[in-house]
């Protein structure tokens, strides 16, 4: 009798849906550790990632962190929608640097 394997194929969409979870859940330090193991893998982050980590970001207040980010990605091909970047400088203002 042949068995069917159903394999779920790891992508960006998953990955952001799973770090928006965590960041939904209160658990955002495991959607950022999440997309350091995305970071690693060969996907290519798009701007749904971006949106979803950003978002972990602006909870965590560590907006060391997320200029970082958003500056990377900003010298990266991605296209970062309005609502990124808005939580981008809401996160820098919530770590009191919106000067930045």
């Amino acid at each position: 009798r042949k068995t069917t394997q159903t394999r779920l194929k790891l992508n960006s969409i998953i990955f952001s849906a799973a770090i928006s979870a965590y960041e939904l859940g209160g658990a955002w330090s495991q959607g950022l550790q999440l997309f350091r193991v995305m970071a690693r893998s060969v996907m290519q982050v798009n701007a749904n990632v971006c949106a979803a980590l950003t978002s972990c970001y602006e909870k965590s207040s560590n907006w060391n962190d997320v200029l970082q980010f958003f500056h990377r990605t900003l010298r990266s091909r991605v296209r970062l929608d309005t609502i990124t970047s808005n939580t981008a400088i809401s996160a820098c203002e919530s770590g009191s640097t919106w000067k930045e």
